[in-house]
């Protein structure tokens, strides 16, 4: 009962992120409502699994209406920024250099009968000093998915509208400059070195997805992954090093089979926990990576687990998987994924250097 009613909450509240527009698997799915349904009151915090010795920085995750952080090396957990109750805050972005958070944040209307919408947010790396950079523009769009320029210099951003239209835009860290880049694409990522920027797009035969690597511009555009083997995709995210991706997907090249029973997790040190094969009620996503000339392709993990969003260490050899009720971390060795906090998350991860 307890899983059956984070799973109707997680719904709802990606719901309430697009204010009307969801597009959490790369697709978008309308749903018009005049009176906005109410958001239950966060429950207590995760539960930690233990320190991991040597592993650097902080998880930065989203839970309703609340950002947490976990430092990985001391297991020191803490909330950091609690919003309004009824808003839901979602895709935190840590900056290249590693001193802002960006984010975005729903907030309902003012009666039942108004939309609300999602707006963009910075905010340092502790917590403090949050302002708006920009604003929703209409009644039931949001401004969601934000992704750093190199260099800090500005944010990359998901304009969804009511209507289910989306496309990708830039905006400068002071709210100028506001430019659409890429239509019919969401899920924005820029490649730390400034060379390139990654989008997902929708076949319109299929209603699959494609993986596309463009300049930072929007010229110049490639596939990097088709929709040939899998049927959805999700979240791209550079390396720190801008010469891989990693990505979620659903299907692809080689399915992973379903064991005849599924065991459960064993202790490993540190107080971690060995994550068992979990084939979720919803839709089985799974990690990959990709060399960004397109070769390289492998999966990273055979979970089929929900909702997963990736980040990758700043060091670049692991990276953290947000999934609808635990984070793990996964390394590119083909070592078991570590489940380091167990709880419900919603809107995303990023890892902080420091």
């Amino acid at each position: 009962m307890k899983k059956a009613m984070h799973r109707f909450f997680s719904r709802t509240l990606l719901a309430l992120l697009a204010a009307g527009v969801v597009a959490v698997t790369g697709t978008t799915v309308t749903a018009c409502q005049a009176k906005q349904p109410a958001i239950a009151t966060p429950p207590p915090g995760p539960t930690v699994a233990g320190p991991l010795p040597g592993v650097a920085g902080r998880l930065l995750f989203a839970k309703y209406n609340e950002l947490w952080s976990l430092e990985l090396g001391t297991a020191k957990l803490e909330k950091m920024v609690a919003f309004q109750e009824q808003s839901f805050v979602g895709w935190p972005a840590v900056s290249p250099d590693g001193k802002l958070v960006a984010f975005s944040l729903y907030r309902p209307g003012r009666t039942p009968q108004e939309l609300g919408g999602s707006d963009l947010f910075v905010m340092s790396a502790t917590g403090s000093d949050r302002r708006m950079v920009l604003a929703h523009d209409t009644p039931g769009s949001s401004l969601s998915e934000p992704a750093w320029a190199a260099g800090s210099a500005g944010l990359y951003f998901t304009r969804r509208g009511l209507d289910g239209s989306a496309r990708i835009e830039r905006i400068g860290l002071d709210g100028a400059g506001r430019t659409p880049l890429v239509p019919n694409a969401q899920s924005p990522a820029v490649a730390p070195d400034g060379s390139r920027m990654l989008y997902l797009t929708t076949n319109p035969k299929t209603s699959s997805q494609l993986l596309w690597t463009a300049g930072v511009d929007g010229t110049g555009a490639k596939t990097l992954v088709t929709d040939q083997d899998f049927t959805l995709l999700g979240f791209p995210r550079f390396a720190p090093d801008s010469k891989r991706v990693a990505f979620v997907a659903v299907g692809g090249p080689t399915p992973p089979a379903k064991p005849a029973s599924l065991p459960s997790g064993r202790a490993l040190p540190g107080g971690l926990l060995e994550l068992p094969p979990a084939y979720a009620h919803g839709v089985p996503w799974d990690l990959w990576v990709i060399n960004t000339d397109g070769t390289g392709l492998k999966r990273l993990t055979e979970m089929g687990g929900d909702s997963p969003v990736p980040a990758w260490s700043p060091d670049g050899q692991r990276i953290a998987l947000a999934m609808e009720f635990g984070i793990y971390l996964v390394d590119l060795i083909g070592s078991p994924p570590l489940l380091v906090a167990e709880d419900f998350t919603t809107g995303g991860v990023t890892w902080l250097p420091r």
